[in-house]
C-alpha cells in the first residue's frame, strides 16, 4: 500500500537566464511537423493537432513549456501568466488524448502531465498560487484526471492511474500547505478529494474494480488515509474544524464505510477513527463530534454492520 504523505520537494529553477520579453505564442501544428520555440520546446509527431498557448506579462528567468505528442488527434494547451520559475511539461502518446495546464500569478509552480493510451484526459489548474506542485500520470485508456488549486500557498496534488476507465479529481480551495495523493489501479474506480484550510493531508489508494472514495476536509491539520481493494467498495470521509484523523481499509466486495468528524460550534476536534473491513456487504458508520474521541472498528465476514456516535 502506497502511503506517501510526505512533503514533496519542489523544483525551483535557479539558473539565471536573460530576461525574455512578454510574449504570446500560439502554435497550431498539423500532420507531423516539429517546432522549437524560444520560450519552450514543442514537438509534434504523426497526424495530430497541437495547440500551445503561453502568455506572460512578466516572463523571465527559466520559465519553460515543454510539449511532446505522438499519435493521432492529440490536443495540449498550456498557459502561464506572471510567472517566476514555473514549468509545464506535457507528454502524450496514443490517440485522442487531451491535456491542459494553467498557471497564473504564481511563483515556482510546476505542472507535469504524462499520458499513455487512448481517450485519456488530464486537466491541471493553479491560480494565484505560490510553490504549488501537481503531477498527473495515467496509463491505459479512458482515464480522467483533474486537479484544481486556487488561491493557495505550497499546495501539492499527485494523481497516478493505471488500468481502464479510472476517474480522479482533486480540488483544493483556499487551502495552504495541503497535500492530496491519489493512486488507482483497476477498472472504473472513482476518487474525489476536496480540501480547504491549512495543513490537510489526503491519501487515496484503490485497486480493483468499481470502487469509489469521496473525501472532504475543511479546517486545520486533518489527515485521511483510505485504502480499498476488491469490487464495488465505497468510502466516504468528512472532517471539519481541527486535528482530526481518519483511516479506512477495505478488502472484499461491496463494503461501505462512512466517517464524519467535527468539533462543536466551529471549534475542537482531535478525533481519531479507524475502520477495517474484509469480506462482503459489510458497513461501518462513525460519527464523532466535540473533542478528542477515538473509534476503532474491525469487521470480517459477511453482512456485518456497525454504527457509532460520540
Amino acid at each position: 500500500m502506497t502511503n506517501p504523505i510526505t512533503r514533496f520537494p519542489l523544483k525551483h529553477p535557479h539558473t539565471a537566464e536573460k530576461a525574455l520579453q512578454a510574449a504570446i505564442a500560439v502554435l497550431v501544428i498539423l500532420f507531423g511537423h516539429s517546432v522549437q520555440a524560444e520560450s519552450g520546446n514543442y514537438v509534434q509527431e504523426d497526424p495530430a493537432v497541437l495547440r500551445a498557448v503561453q502568455e506572460a506579462d512578466e516572463l523571465s528567468k527559466d520559465e519553460a513549456v515543454t510539449l511532446h505528442q505522438s499519435g493521432f488527434r492529440n490536443t495540449a494547451q498550456s498557459r502561464q501568466d506572471h510567472e517566476e520559475g514555473s514549468t509545464v511539461k506535457q507528454s502524450q502518446n496514443g490517440s485522442l488524448n487531451s491535456a491542459s495546464a494553467l498557471q497564473e500569478y504564481g511563483t515556482a509552480n510546476t505542472i507535469s502531465i504524462f499520458q499513455v493510451g487512448t481517450f485519456n484526459e488530464a486537466t491541471s489548474r493553479q491560480t494565484a498560487s505560490t510553490d504549488s506542485h501537481t503531477a498527473t500520470r495515467q496509463g491505459g485508456f479512458l482515464n480522467n484526471a483533474s486537479v484544481e488549486q486556487e488561491l493557495g500557498i505550497g499546495n501539492h496534488a499527485v494523481i497516478l492511474q493505471r488500468g481502464e476507465q479510472n476517474r480522479s479529481s482533486v480540488r483544493q480551495y483556499n487551502s495552504f500547505e495541503s497535500l492530496t495523493w491519489m493512486e488507482q489501479n483497476g477498472n472504473d474506480n472513482k476518487a474525489l478529494a476536496i480540501q480547504s484550510g491549512y495543513g490537510n493531508l489526503t491519501s487515496i489508494d484503490q485497486a480493483g474494480d468499481f470502487n469509489q472514495s469521496t473525501n472532504a476536509q475543511s479546517g486545520y491539520t486533518h489527515k485521511i488515509d483510505s485504502f480499498q481493494s476488491g469490487l464495488g467498495n465505497q468510502s466516504s470521509i468528512s472532517q471539519n474544524d481541527s486535528y482530526n484523523a481518519a483511516g479506512t481499509i477495505q478488502t472484499g466486495s461491496f463494503n461501505s464505510v462512512t466517517v464524519e468528524q467535527a468539533g462543536s460550534y466551529g471549534v475542537g476536534g482531535s478525533h481519531h477513527a479507524l475502520a477495517i473491513q474484509s469480506g462482503s456487504l459489510n458497513a461501518i458508520g462513525i460519527h464523532q463530534q466535540g473533542n478528542a474521541s477515538t473509534a476503532i472498528v474491525s469487521q470480517s465476514g459477511y453482512g456485518n454492520s456497525v454504527y457509532l456516535s460520540h
